[in-house]
């Protein structure tokens, strides 16, 4: 059962009453957060085509989300007991893991494919 819904940029994600995360869209930066940058399609036209899914996949790891939120072209869960996970983009940072870096590089920048734990959270 699906408790609430976010949306990114290019991708959107959703809360399951069982502390998953499923996500569809854009998979060019990690968005999806199941350990690829790729499809399992292709979505767009021309120029314009990027890995994608057009149906929800499982984030990897995540059993225990409350609630979740989705950025620009990344992804963050809020656990029970506390802990923030983050997966996709990280050229600014945003995974909450002290670094700018990978572990993952996606498209053209830094990125993880999968989520981290944000430092700092229990």
């Amino acid at each position: 059962m699906v408790t609430a819904i976010t949306a990114g940029a290019d991708a959107a994600c959703a809360p399951l009453g069982g502390g998953g995360v499923d996500c569809w869209g854009d998979n060019l930066y990690g968005e999806l957060g199941n350990g690829t940058s790729s499809g399992p399609e292709t979505c767009g036209e021309g120029n314009g085509e990027t890995a994608c899914s057009t149906t929800p996949v499982a984030v990897s790891g995540i059993t225990n989300a409350i609630a979740i939120t989705a950025g620009g072209h990344d992804a963050r869960a809020l656990l029970a007991g506390g802990g923030v996970d983050c997966w996709g983009d990280n050229y600014y940072g945003e995974l909450g893991n002290a670094t700018s870096s990978g572990p993952q590089t996606c498209y053209l920048t830094v990125c993880s494919t999968t989520p981290v734990a944000v430092i700092g959270f229990p």
